[in-house]
């Protein structure tokens, strides 16, 4: 797939607040999608193929607060348009409609060495080719302790509440079969995944300075790219923050 976008973002900075405001308009030629199609009067094939093209446009929230030293919390709303066109070889006619996402990630350092993260993320109901997609929505966790300045354990869950479904209704005809099918489905790629891990940092090799976290964050900031579960998605981010406050515009084409 071929892909289009141009993003026009300004962030504010506060002292204990950042907020970035994006808008954004994403092309995707030749998009990979999965298509139903069906095979027989009672099989039905799923596969994935390349739609003509599609597109979104939107506007994205970013917030950044730190409460205290001991918390922070970064939240995410983004509402867009997106525009399937049809592709006829494909037997799928043109759809559009308007969607959300929304995420909260809240960081907690409960002592020097231990720590907690929370993330909560919801996507809403969305059109696809054939149908539409419904909400999807789950909670990841962590926990980190540093045992020594060398020695490390983590523990980190995805989908705690194992809610995390992809459910969909798709319709599909076939008019040399002379039928036409409604078709529901769940799936999931897993349920809850848990993973403990123990880290032992060798030589010099201690924590990155404050500095270097600032210039790694802000790096991962510009280089945020959306994915295919977040079909919507530009991230705005960048720029060096200021004192009580300011802001920056930024625009990005690719």
């Amino acid at each position: 797939q071929d892909i289009h976008s141009f993003e026009l973002s300004y962030i504010n900075y506060w002292t204990s607040l950042t907020l970035t405001s994006s808008l954004y308009y994403r092309l995707t030629n030749d998009n990979i999608q999965r298509i139903t199609l069906p095979y027989s009067a009672e099989i039905s094939l799923t596969q994935f193929e390349n739609v003509k093209s599609s597109s979104n446009a939107g506007y994205e929230l970013i917030a950044k607060l730190s409460a205290s030293n001991a918390i922070d919390f970064t939240a995410n709303l983004n509402v867009y348009y997106k525009n399937i066109s049809g592709d006829p070889s494909l037997g799928i006619t043109a759809t559009s409609g308007f969607a959300w996402n929304a995420n909260l990630t809240a960081n907690i350092k409960a002592t020097k060495a231990l720590s907690f993260q929370l993330r909560g993320d919801y996507q809403g109901p969305q059109v696809i080719p054939q149908g539409r997609a419904e909400a999807i929505y789950g909670i990841d966790g962590g926990v980190r302790y540093d045992i020594s300045k060398k020695l490390t354990f983590s523990f980190n869950g995805r989908d705690l509440l194992n809610t995390r479904k992809f459910t969909s209704s798709i319709m599909y005809d076939d008019p040399a079969l002379n039928y036409s099918t409604n078709q529901y489905s769940q799936r999931r790629f897993s349920t809850g995944v848990y993973i403990a891990t123990l880290t032992y940092r060798f030589g010099n090799a201690g924590k990155p300075n404050k500095k270097e976290k600032k210039q790694d964050q802000q790096q991962q900031d510009q280089d945020t790219n959306p994915d295919d579960l977040n079909p919507a998605g530009g991230n705005g981010g960048g720029g060096q923050p200021g004192g009580g406050g300011g802001g920056q515009a930024l625009l990005k084409v690719q």
